[in-house]
């Protein structure tokens, strides 16, 4: 997407005398690039930009003529979550066209990227269970109030979930329509994907979307329901827990939900690769799967010094998102009265323990 780089450029919005002064590409969706960008406003004279602390901001820009039209829609469907009460979603801030060549939305800057980012650099083996309360919470306040004004999501999955850090603390918020995107390194690192025959977790809202849903076609995913989102929150949960989901197939993806909800446990890693050794089998004869044996062993070393134990609270959420039946699923609010949130620790903890460790191991 060559023709879409804006890197180091200055663009000005609409015919007004503000500025987006682009830095560098942070990620991709569809036909637009994003990008980490100071906004300069008009108002302000040269000398009092440089004085002022920078703005930061995202910039996501799409070529005139390619899918405008779509975009355009997105954005106005989107521009509503930028009001009083949806702090727990990235808003779009400004839609402006920059020379009439490219089509443009300015949103808030999450620094350090999606969960899904943050784990693939630093916590491959998943999030600390503490930490995955926290940012579920926020996710689940950033959903109910689509919910309550009779909007689902449905593309609920860690890459959507953005993380900003900085002086003034945390914010943990829910990408939705048009300020969604792809982190740009995200495509796929090779530690949590061990092989290209495992379903990429870029898609898992397609492949592992609720029973309901799965044959539905890509263009009907504004028909969702709010109970198809508690389903995909199940499965953030799980990717949140894991790192990452070793399934091949739906059928192996059946499989794990299905010996999930019939124990109410989570299975550690080893059991994971059973379950899914055991569908293998069932539906194809034996054979080992060569590709996860290396990185099995080693998570097995690992689990030898101290096995993950997921709490039976967490479970509970996972199990009751993970219902087959939608209306057995609780709505969101009803999720933000079970124990594991009511108990879960606050911002300041998952900068400690996340944003602050991950600034450390960078070094």
């Amino acid at each position: 997407m060559a023709y879409l780089q804006l890197t180091g450029k200055t663009i000005p919005a609409d015919h007004s005398r503000d500025r987006y002064k682009i830095m560098k590409k942070i990620g991709i969706d569809s036909n637009a690039n994003v990008y980490k960008a100071v906004y300069l406003p008009g108002y302000l004279r040269a000398e009092q930009r440089l004085a002022k602390a920078p703005q930061y901001v995202s910039v996501k820009a799409i070529p005139i003529g390619r899918g405008t039209r779509a975009f355009d829609r997105e954005i106005r469907r989107s521009i509503f979550s930028s009001t009083p009460g949806a702090e727990n979603i990235v808003e779009i801030k400004k839609k402006f066209y920059s020379n009439l060549t490219f089509l443009c939305a300015s949103m808030a800057y999450m620094s350090e990227g999606s969960l899904r980012y943050i784990m693939s650099k630093w916590f491959t083996w998943g999030l600390p269970e503490d930490c995955i309360a926290i940012a579920l919470r926020e996710t689940l306040k950033g959903l109910s109030y689509l919910h309550v004004r009779g909007r689902a999501h449905g593309k609920i999955d860690a890459g959507q979930i953005f993380v900003n850090g900085n002086s003034n603390g945390v914010a943990i918020k829910l990408g939705f329509e048009a300020s969604m995107y792809e982190h740009d390194q995200e495509r796929w690192n090779t530690i949590a994907m061990p092989s290209t025959s495992t379903l990429p977790l870029r898609d898992i809202t397609k492949w592992g979307t609720a029973p309901e849903d799965f044959s539905a076609e890509e263009g009907s995913r504004y028909s969702y329901k709010p109970h198809s989102d508690i389903w995909l929150v199940g499965i953030t949960a799980l990717e949140l827990a894991y790192g990452y989901f070793p399934v091949r197939d739906r059928a192996e993806f059946e499989a794990v939900i299905e010996e999930i909800t019939k124990k109410k446990k989570l299975p550690t890693i080893e059991e994971l690769k059973k379950i899914t050794d055991e569908e293998k089998v069932k539906r194809k004869g034996k054979r080992v799967m060569k590709f996860l044996e290396k990185k099995l062993k080693s998570m097995a070393a690992k689990r030898e010094k101290k096995e993950r134990q997921f709490s039976p609270e967490f479970e509970e959420v996972v199990v009751k998102c993970l219902s087959r039946k939608p209306r057995k699923r609780p709505t969101a609010n009803q999720l933000l009265l079970f124990k594991f949130f009511q108990r879960s620790k606050d911002l300041k903890f998952f900068q400690k323990a996340v944003v602050n460790r991950k600034k450390v191991m960078e070094y």
